[in-house]
């Protein structure tokens, strides 16, 4: 079964996306870059907000 949701719900979605990569970026990377250098979380701080980035670009082009 398909989902049909219209551009506001879309717009909704991306902007959740977008909104919890940055929520990534200031709970994760920062700390782990301020407080003492952790190569792993900042790695992995950066991967979860690019791809939660991506993924709201990825619904935005959907929505056309």
């Amino acid at each position: 079964m398909l989902l049909k949701l219209t551009d506001g719900q879309i717009q909704k979605l991306a902007d959740i996306a977008s909104d919890t990569g940055l929520v990534a970026l200031g709970s994760v990377v920062l700390p782990a870059v301020f407080d003492h250098i952790d190569i792993m979380r900042i790695t992995l701080g950066f991967i979860a907000t690019i791809l939660l980035w991506l993924t709201s670009i990825r619904i935005l082009k959907s929505k056309t």
